[in-house]
C-alpha cells in the first residue's frame, strides 16, 4: 500500500490523540494475524511507526565541549560522558547514558 499526503493528513486528525508509547505496547504484544488485518490497520500502524521515528529524531543532540570541563557534556540533557575526556577521540559514545539521546555529531 502506498500512502499519500492525503492519506497521512487524514490519519494525522483520525489518531492524533492517541498515545504512541501505549500503542506501541499495545502492538507489540497484540498486532492481528496477517490474514486478518484490514487496510484500515496498515494505516495505524504506519501512523504509530511514524510517529515513533518522529519521537526517536527529536531525541538527536551531539556531544558538546565544555570551556569550563575537561570531558564532554550531552547537548540535551548537559550529563557528562562517562570515562572520556575532551582530549580522547577514540570510542566516542552513540548514545548518552543519563538521557539516553543518539549523538548525531559524535566528535
Amino acid at each position: 500500500m502506498k500512502f499519500t499526503e492525503e492519506m497521512i493528513n487524514e490519519d494525522e486528525k483520525r489518531w492524533h490523540e492517541r498515545d504512541i508509547i501505549t500503542e506501541l505496547g499495545y502492538c507489540g504484544n497484540n498486532m492481528r494475524d496477517r490474514k486478518n488485518m484490514t487496510n484500515m490497520d496498515i494505516r495505524f500502524y504506519a501512523y504509530i511507526m511514524r510517529k515513533a521515528h518522529a519521537m526517536l529524531e527529536a531525541q538527536e543532540a551531539s556531544w558538546i565541549r565544555a570551556p569550563y570541563k575537561k570531558a564532554r557534556i550531552c547537548s540535551r540533557c548537559y550529563a557528562d560522558e562517562p570515562y572520556k575526556f575532551a582530549d580522547d577521540d577514540a570510542d566516542v559514545y552513540d548514545y548518552c547514558p543519563n538521557c539516553g539521546a543518539r549523538m548525531i555529531n559524535r566528535r
